[in-house]
């Protein structure tokens, strides 16, 4: 196993790699629709939101290092792929410990599924790129060193009291120490890590791919309910044309730039260019838990949630769960499905802001500042959140309302598109040398 070559030609992902990818596909699709599941149930918003982030950081770091990994040192020989197979492994098992994640708060599943995966990242990656490879030897058994760290990490937190409180505390501890591995790894090295500028690109927009097809999961859902009992439903047809265009629009803003060939120019910011890609990936997972939130509520009817001694957060048509004794109910809300579906128009609307500022960032990272590139993408995040907060309180159906969020979106894909200017102009000769 030694580096592969950065600058080698017609560099393109391998069946390997898309095979690892399916296990994310599953992965993804489980954290939205737990998202999803958690507010129709009534939970309340913010602790969904933190049960979503630490969810998704959990598949994404797995993801991460892999593909990392891959660019660097990818033989596709025999122990490679049993590497390979031992991480998809992990992967699965994460994405099983994911439910248990958002119902009890519990990140003990997930924990197993990162041992799983270190194991097999450790030994039959890093090491044996550290014993075959002289040039990145010591870098290969810093990171072999850094993440065999973090795993204990990982581990001990188990053994620490499992409040709420220490959960938050330490799982963003370790997800911080889990980004900042790679800078401590290659602080003070003479040779940056190996990666293919094109290829890494490729692979962060394959992933991109496979979160957005997440929201066509959420508008295919839209247009079974639009047709259930074969009774035509408008307002969920809405719904799913406004997330098909909104999607598209979002397809079309990240795939424009071309990061393939600004990571050849700015070979220096790859890593922090690909690790902020999680202010990416996670908003669209959230844009689609969001639109499948305003699909859902668009057919429900008022409710009761009950949080169990649990911390099993069940919805029912009645005062409280047919399924859920009264002994075990700590609380009981009353629940609007306009609510929910206030809730769902917001998650889009935050979610859909986030991607296209972060996509700014990113885009700013590569080139020089050009404020008619970073004004419009910005005004246009703060209406669309403005209007999310407005519009459900002027009698609009949401199905009205995530059409007129397509305005927005649209505007400044036709700004992208039309009004910046010529790609020479805007992303090729002002990029950093």
């Amino acid at each position: 196993m030694v580096a592969r070559d950065p600058a080698e030609a017609h560099r393109a992902s391998t069946p390997l790699e898309l095979l690892f990818d399916l296990t994310m596909v599953v992965a993804v699709a489980t954290v939205s629709a737990e998202f999803d599941h958690y507010i129709i149930e009534g939970g309340s918003v913010g602790p969904a939101v933190v049960r979503f982030c630490f969810s998704f950081m959990s598949i994404w770091i797995a993801w991460l290092g892999f593909v990392w990994f891959g660019t660097g040192y990818d033989v596709d020989d025999a122990l490679f792929r049993l590497g390979t197979l031992g991480q998809m492994v992990g992967v699965l098992v994460i994405a099983n410990g994911i439910p248990t994640s958002f119902k009890k708060f519990d990140y003990a599943q997930l924990t197993y599924g990162f041992v799983i995966m270190r194991v097999f990242y450790i030994f039959l990656f890093r090491l044996r790129a550290a014993y075959q490879h002289r040039a990145t030897r010591a870098k290969n058994l810093k990171y072999a060193g850094l993440t065999f760290l973090l795993q204990l990490g990982w581990v001990g937190r188990l053994y620490l009291p499992q409040t709420d409180a220490w959960i938050v505390t330490t799982f963003t501890l370790l997800g911080v120490c889990e980004l900042i591995v790679p800078f401590v790894a290659e602080n003070g090295s003479s040779t940056n890590a190996p990666f293919h500028p094109h290829h890494v690109a490729e692979r962060y927009g394959l992933f991109t791919i496979i979160v957005l097809g997440e929201v066509i999961l959420s508008v295919s859902n839209a247009t079974r309910l639009a047709l259930d009992g074969n009774v035509l439903n408008g307002e969920t047809i809405k719904i799913g044309l406004g997330g098909m265009i909104i999607l598209f629009c979002l397809w079309w803003l990240y795939f424009l730039i071309p990061f393939g060939h600004l990571l050849a120019k700015n070979t220096g910011r790859g890593f922090l260019w690909g690790y902020l890609h999680i202010a990416i990936h996670g908003p669209i997972a959230a844009f689609a838990a969001g639109l499948a939130i305003v699909v859902q509520a668009s057919s429900l009817k008022d409710a009761t949630s009950t949080t169990t001694k649990d911390g099993i957060v069940r919805r029912a048509s009645g005062s409280t769960s047919t399924s859920t004794s009264s002994s075990s109910v700590i609380e009981s809300i009353p629940i609007k499905a306009s609510d929910i579906s206030k809730t769902g128009l917001m998650v889009v609307a935050i979610a859909v802001s986030f991607f296209i500022f972060n996509l700014n960032v990113l885009l700013l990272m590569l080139t020089k500042f050009r404020w008619k590139v970073f004004v419009p993408k910005v005004v246009g995040c703060v209406v669309l959140v403005a209007m999310s907060a407005w519009l459900p309180g002027t009698g609009l159906s949401a199905g009205d309302i995530v059409l007129l969020f397509c305005i927005p979106v649209c505007l400044l894909l036709l700004f992208c598109i039309v009004l910046v200017g010529s790609k020479e102009d805007v992303f090729g000769v002002d990029s950093h040398e």
